[in-house]
């Protein structure tokens, strides 16, 4: 649990996550129009997309750390080995963790206003 604390990366997951879920909690429950993006995709689908993917760039991260525990001869140390291994998916598995309910929320209705979006 300390290493998701201490990661950067995981915090700034967990803002994408805030953003995706009160984006689709404002789509679901009021009356205003969901904000769009880019070929009028909704915001937070864009967002909760990306969770994955952030997840995959903290895999690739905390691989490159170990490879490079193994390059400085660290190998022997198990615990800067491990580290690096630990950040890798501890980093996936929060993306994953903060995607299942964005996909969940995107996959609700939105309230009828009478118009399409």
């Amino acid at each position: 649990m300390n290493e998701i604390l201490t990661n950067p990366l995981c915090w700034f997951m967990f803002a994408v996550a805030a953003a995706s879920y009160y984006y689709s909690f404002v789509c679901l429950f009021s009356e205003q129009v969901c904000p769009k993006v880019l070929l009028g995709l909704d915001t937070a689908q864009v967002l909760t997309a990306a969770l994955p993917l952030l997840g995959l760039l903290g895999t690739i991260v905390g691989l490159l750390q170990s490879f490079n525990a193994l390059s400085l001869g660290l190998g022997a140390d198990s615990a800067s080995l491990t580290a690096g291994i630990a950040d890798a998916l501890y980093t996936t598995e929060l993306g994953l963790l903060l995607a299942i309910p964005g996909w969940l929320l995107g996959s609700q209705k939105p309230k009828s206003s009478g118009a399409l979006n």
